[in-house]
Formats: C-alpha cells, sequence, structure tokens
C-alpha cells in the first residue's frame, strides 16, 4: 500500500503568486499533505510535511531541514536523514514508480510527480506558475513551464491552485471525496511514514 493513498496534497513552490491560495489551503491542512519545495518555506513561511528538493545546495543545514523529511535526487544527496531517491528523466509513464524521483527542470514539477508516486490525490500546486520574476533565464523558464504543462497534461489529478476557479474546483471535487478517503489525521506522521515505506 502506498503510504499517502488518496490523501490530498498541496505543493507549495517558490512563485510569489498565490498568498491567498496559500493561506486558503494552508487553513486546510489538516488531514492533507503538504509539499515544500526548494526555498518555497521561506518565500511563504509555511512548514511542509514534507520538503522536496533536486538541488544540492538547497539543504543550507537550517534547522527546517532537521525537522521536516526531506526527499531528495540521489545524487544531491547531503543529509543522512534525507531519503535519496535515484533521479531519472525521460517520458512519463502511465505508472509512477515511487522508488525513482522523475527529474524535470522544475522541482514543484518533480515534488508533484512524485506525490503522485506515492498515492497523493488530488496535487494541487500552488506558486508553481512560473511567472517571469527576475530569478531565471528565459530559456530555464522556457524549460520549468514545459514541464508543468507536460505534467497538467498528463495527469487530471493535478489542479493549478494559482487560479481561482481550479482552484475552488479541486477544493471541491477534494472535499466531497474525502469522506471515502482513508483518513490521515495527524501530520506529524509524514516522516515515520516515508521512512517506514521506503526502508
Amino acid at each position: 500500500m502506498l503510504p499517502f493513498e488518496d490523501v490530498c496534497a498541496f505543493v507549495i513552490g517558490s512563485g510569489r503568486t498565490a498568498p491567498a491560495a496559500i493561506e486558503t489551503c494552508m487553513a486546510r491542512r489538516q488531514g492533507r499533505l503538504v509539499v515544500t519545495v526548494n526555498r518555497s518555506h521561506r518565500v511563504h513561511d509555511v512548514t511542509g510535511d514534507v520538503h522536496v528538493f533536486i538541488d544540492g545546495d538547497i539543504d543550507d543545514g537550517s534547522s527546517y531541514f532537521d525537522e521536516v523529511p526531506c526527499i531528495c535526487d540521489a545524487s544531491v544527496w547531503s543529509n543522512a536523514d534525507h531519503i535519496a531517491l535515484p533521479g531519472v528523466g525521460g517520458p512519463l509513464g502511465r505508472y509512477l514508480n515511487p522508488g525513482r524521483l522523475i527529474l524535470r527542470p522544475n522541482t514543484a514539477v518533480t515534488a508533484a510527480l512524485w506525490a503522485l508516486s506515492v498515492g497523493c490525490r488530488p496535487v494541487i500546486m500552488l506558486g508553481c506558475r512560473c511567472l517571469d520574476e527576475g530569478r531565471h533565464a528565459t530559456h530555464q523558464l522556457e524549460a520549468m513551464r514545459n514541464a508543468r504543462v507536460e505534467l497538467m497534461e498528463h495527469s487530471s489529478d493535478v489542479f493549478d491552485g494559482d487560479d481561482a476557479r481550479s482552484l475552488r474546483a479541486a477544493l471541491t471535487a477534494e472535499t466531497i471525496e474525502h469522506a471515502r478517503c482513508r483518513a490521515w489525521a495527524h501530520a506529524d506522521d509524514a516522516g515515520q511514514r516515508l521512512r517506514e515505506f521506503y526502508r
């Protein structure tokens, strides 16, 4: 059984486009999995249940990385407490293997694919619009946007939380389904679940 079967995931990126949407989702975090990426925990002042990174310089040794379980690409593995998975590229298949991290030039997309692979449904992406905020070169921004499009086309379980209509639809659908979902009430056991699963 997957560790987060039918648990709604909020993937929070570093984009500054959706503070109200992030606030709305964080108010509903009980029973959902909050996934932060790169430096999004600082940008939005949120604490995730799990953190995903694929760049080695992200773990700066701050206490955040001691408190929150981290999933990372094995090539940048920097801490014995992190769960390092082999990174793979290539086209997206129908089945997403939770034992591998599907690498894309957009860490939030990698995190969303990982969330899907461990059973999360739906996955709501926040601060992941890839708008030009002056942080990335044009070609890098284009690659990040293409990865996001690929993800949205791959799975109907992924929603753009930065869009008010999409967020409303996702939360409504998730609320309706929540009664049928396996209950997951305690976010503080995310690390334990992950370590047991990846043992």
